[in-house]
């Protein structure tokens, strides 16, 4: 069957997003290095990816990469590596759409995936893959017939 994650992980370079997601979530100073250490914004963009792909709560979300090794490796964790709970991927999806690029950062996503012949099939549990993406097999000829609702510019069915 194959991890989709694994062949995901191998199309799609996260880091693609990295300097556009820092300067729209990081702060650009710094007041000190008290609390807890940040979880890498890349990391966390592809949790929403999860989210998306797998139509995951934040808690079901939480719940999965603690699970699933197959999400951990996505994410680049460890066993011994702090998970985000629900609340950090609650605030940090609120802080990327008060940005308003969330809407971009996934259309980019996509766009990059259509460009590699994938299409990213969302909210599927059950069935999750990426499939290829049919080649267009009628001439521009053909098509412009089929338009004009010329019935016998149709190609014949394969199967």
């Amino acid at each position: 069957m194959g991890d989709p994650l694994e062949r995901l992980g191998t199309v799609v370079d996260f880091e693609m997003f990295r300097l556009e997601l820092e300067d729209v979530l990081l702060p650009k100073e710094r007041k000190s290095n008290a609390g807890a250490k940040r979880y890498d914004v890349v990391m966390m963009f592809k949790l929403m990816v999860l989210q998306r792909y797998y139509n995951l709560s934040d808690e079901q979300a939480e719940f999965q990469i603690v699970d699933r090794t197959s999400f951990r490796r996505f994410l680049g964790l460890s066993y011994g590596d702090r998970v985000p709970d629900a609340r950090t991927i609650w605030l940090f999806r609120e802080r990327l759409a008060k940005s308003g690029k969330v809407g971009d950062l996934f259309q980019r996503f996509v766009d990059y995936l259509n460009g590699k012949g994938l299409i990213f099939n969302e909210g599927r549990v059950v069935d999750a893959s990426f499939v290829s993406v049919p080649k267009q097999r009628n001439t521009p000829e053909e098509n412009r017939r089929i338009k004009a609702g010329d019935r016998s510019a149709r190609m014949p069915n394969p199967s």
